[in-house]
C-alpha cells in the first residue's frame, strides 16, 4: 500500500494538523456541554458504568479523545454544529467533511485497501538494544501493570486525528515503574480504529495489533501522558499490550519481530527483574529540558508567565515552577478584553515518551468573545517535537498556528 497510503496520509496531515487541531480543541467545550450517553462498543462491570463514563468524559474534556457518539448521529450521519456561533466548530465540521470526502474517493480508487497505517506522532526510542529486544523496550517505559479490560470505546484520537479505540483497564496489579493503585483505571488508545460517517468508512490499521475486547486479561506498558482522570498512557499496543490466553500464557512480540511465549509467572519475573532506568528523578530532568527548549522558542528573551492547564501532572507542574513564574488556569488575571493576556503562555502538554518529547501551548494575548461579534483571534499556538540523542534533547519539527 506504500505510495497510495503515503499520499493519503499526507492529505490527512495537510487537512487536519493545521486549523483542524485548533478547531477540535475549541469544539471540546461544546461536546462536553452537550454530552449525552457515550457510545460503547464493549463494556463489563455494569455496576461501574457511571465511573467508566466519567473516565471517558475526562479524557474528552482535556482534548485527547472524542467518542464516536460526539461525531456521529444515531442514523450514521455526521453531527454538525449549525447552531453554534463559534467559527472553530464550523471549521471542524468542514475539515471532517473533507476527510470523509477524501476517504470516499480513496475507497473508490482502491477498494482493496480501505485502511491506512496512521502517520501521526508515535513513541520514538533511539536505543539499539530497545529496537532489538522487548525487554529493553520494556525498561524504557514508565510503568507496567496487569489488569482487566472493562471498556472499549470507538472514536477519534485528537492527537493524530485518526480513528482509534479508547481502552479502559481496571488495574489489578502494578508490576514495575510508577505505581498505579489497584482498582483504579488506566487508559490507552489503540492504533487501529474505524469510524463510519455518512456511509463512508474511515479507518487506520496496524496489522500486528489485536484490539482488546472487554473482559481481556492484559499486561500493559507505556509512558504516562496524564494522570487526570486516572492514568492515561501512550504506547504502541502491538508491542506494549499483551493478552493472557486460555492456557494462562502470554505471547510477547519484540520490536525485531521475534516472538516469545511465556507463562504469567515467567513474564512477571522478567518484568520485575528487568533493568529500571526510568526513575522519577530522570523524568523530572527530561521535563525540565523539554520545557527549557520549548520556552526558548516561545520567549526569544522575553520571559512569560506559565499558565498551568488542568491536565498537567504534578511532576510537570513542579518542573514548570522551577523554571518560570506559574499560575493555575483558574487564576489568570481578570480582564474584560482578554481571556489570556499578553505575556502569559498556556502550557497544555509536556510529554516524554522514550526518546521523543513534545511541548504544546498557546501564547497570549487571546481576546474574549463578545456578544453578537464573531472573532477568530486565538493567539499563537505552539507544538514543538523534540528528540534525545546521546543523552541530549534537541528541537525537532515546530508547528505554529496564528490567528
Amino acid at each position: 500500500m506504500g505510495a497510495v497510503a503515503c499520499r493519503f496520509d499526507l492529505f490527512l496531515l495537510r487537512l487536519l494538523t493545521g486549523y483542524m487541531r485548533k478547531a477540535a480543541f475549541a469544539l471540546l467545550a461544546f461536546l462536553v456541554a452537550s454530552r449525552g450517553a457515550v457510545a460503547v462498543a464493549q463494556t463489563t462491570a455494569p455496576q461501574s458504568i457511571s465511573s467508566l463514563d466519567a473516565t471517558v468524559a475526562g479524557l474528552e474534556s482535556i482534548g485527547l479523545f472524542i467518542p464516536e457518539s460526539r461525531l456521529v448521529n444515531p442514523d450514521g450521519t455526521m453531527r454538525k454544529h449549525a447552531l453554534s456561533a463559534d467559527l472553530k466548530a464550523h471549521r471542524f465540521d468542514e475539515a471532517l467533511s473533507r476527510g470523509v470526502q477524501g476517504a470516499r474517493k480513496r475507497i473508490l480508487r482502491h477498494p482493496e485497501q480501505p485502511c491506512v497505517f496512521p502517520s501521526g506522532p508515535g513513541v520514538v526510542i533511539r536505543d539499539e538494544q530497545a529496537e532489538r529486544n522487548w525487554r529493553y523496550r520494556l525498561a524504557r517505559t514508565d510503568l507496567t501493570i496487569r489488569g482487566r479490560v472493562v471498556r472499549v470505546t470507538p472514536g477519534l484520537n485528537t492527537q493524530t486525528f485518526g480513528p482509534a479505540n479508547l481502552v479502559v483497564v481496571d488495574v489489578t496489579r502494578s508490576l514495575r515503574g510508577e505505581k498505579v493503585v489497584s482498582g483504579s483505571p488506566l487508559t490507552f488508545l489503540t492504533t487501529t480504529g474505524s469510524l463510519t460517517i455518512d456511509g463512508v468508512q474511515l479507518c487506520t490499521a496496524d496489522e500486528a495489533e489485536r484490539v482488546p475486547v472487554a473482559g481481556d486479561d492484559v499486561f500493559v506498558s507505556g509512558w504516562i501522558q496524564t494522570r487526570r482522570p486516572g492514568v492515561h498512557i501512550v504506547n504502541k499496543p502491538s508491542l506494549d499490550v499483551w493478552e493472557l490466553d486460555r492456557d494462562n500464557r502470554v505471547t510477547v512480540r519484540g520490536p525485531d519481530g521475534g516472538v516469545e511465549n511465556l507463562s504469567v509467572d515467567e513474564l512477571e519475573d522478567v518484568v520485575r527483574a528487568g533493568p529500571r532506568q526510568d526513575s522519577a528523578q530522570s523524568r523530572q530532568s527530561d521535563l525540565q529540558s523539554i520545557l527549557s527548549l520549548g520556552l526558548g522558542e516561545v520567549e526569544h528573551g522575553m520571559p512569560v508567565v506559565l499558565v498551568l492547564s488542568e491536565s498537567l501532572d504534578a511532576a510537570t507542574r513542579a518542573a514548570a515552577s522551577s523554571l518560570r513564574s506559574t499560575v493555575p488556569r483558574t487564576d489568570i488575571p481578570v480582564s474584560a478584553e482578554y481571556k489570556l493576556p499578553g505575556g502569559f503562555f498556556l502550557l497544555d502538554q509536556v510529554q516524554v515518551s522514550g526518546d521523543a518529547g513534545l511541548f504544546v501551548g498557546r501564547l497570549g494575548p487571546v481576546p474574549r468573545q463578545r456578544p453578537g461579534i464573531l472573532t477568530d483571534a486565538c493567539g499563537t499556538g505552539y507544538r514543538i517535537s523534540m528528540t534525545r540523542h546521546a543523552g541530549q534533547w534537541t528541537i525537532g519539527p515546530i508547528e505554529m498556528s496564528v490567528c
